[in-house]
């Protein structure tokens, strides 16, 4: 949502008018600042906590040279959802952890995945990353375990039920996590 927008919203939902609305809204934001400039926090309840914390000083590598350089300690602003954002997050966001079912299918994917680990550590898969999907994943897989990942599959897919496997693809998401990178 754009500034132009929020404005409009917060308008329409107050009954004040649009150059009323704005003029309280940056007013809140310069209050805001303010508080945060004196070392105050502010919190706005059900949406967010704002305060700041100190950052230590640190060595990082520079983007443009890859050289070492030394940053000073600094203040940086730290932002905590509140408890109605995070509901509503959490309510479009779908919770298959929750469910036991799930679990199981995760500790047993988890199992699986370390015996092949295990036993086959030099076929396991190389250039595993987090943006493959998991079929490409399942295909690598197949590819360089050939009949374990096989015997595994089969395995998982007789204990766990279908409705479960077609919710959330355990084995190959657990085998990136285990043997990919970020």
């Amino acid at each position: 949502m754009r500034w132009r927008e929020l404005v409009s919203r917060v308008s329409a939902r107050s009954r004040i008018g649009p150059g009323q609305t704005t003029a309280v809204l940056n007013a809140l934001i310069e209050e805001v600042i303010e508080a945060l400039g004196q070392g105050d926090e502010v919190a706005i309840p059900g949406i967010v906590k704002i305060e700041s914390r100190w950052q230590d000083a640190r060595i990082i590598r520079s983007v443009k040279d890859r050289r070492r350089v030394s940053i000073d300690g600094r203040y940086v602003p730290r932002l905590r959802a509140g408890t109605r954002i995070k509901q509503v997050l959490m309510s479009r966001t779908p919770q298959t952890w929750r469910d036991p079912a799930h679990q199981a299918a995760w500790r047993l994917a988890e199992a699986l995945i370390g015996d092949l680990e295990l036993y086959h550590r030099e076929q396991v898969p190389s250039g595993l990353t987090a943006k493959m999907a998991p079929d490409e994943i399942e295909r690598r897989c197949a590819s360089s375990f050939g009949p374990a990942w096989a015997l595994v599959r089969d395995t998982f897919d007789t204990a766990v039920a279908e409705p479960i496997r077609s919710q959330q693809q355990h084995l190959p998401c657990t085998a990136r996590r285990r043997w990919g990178s970020p």
